[in-house]
């Protein structure tokens, strides 16, 4: 892939996450969170999918960390 078109698809990316914010702020939190423990985005993102269907308004339930069997 050219540096151009790398550089629109990072732009992109930045932009679909940006707008997520907005009506899932608990799930790009939590998709925040792992980015800064070094996770790739794609696995990231994949953590954090159960917090889109939770109810923005309410507190975060808990719940077990996909693949890992331990709770968080």
């Amino acid at each position: 892939m050219s540096h151009v078109a790398d550089s629109t698809a990072e732009a992109v990316v930045r932009v679909c996450e940006d707008r997520l914010r907005t009506p899932h702020p608990h799930a790009l939190t939590d998709y925040d969170r792992l980015r800064a423990d070094g996770m790739g985005r794609l696995g990231a993102m994949c953590q954090a999918a159960p917090s889109f269907s939770r109810n923005a308004r309410g507190p975060a339930p808990r719940r077990a960390v996909v693949g890992s069997g331990v709770d968080q």
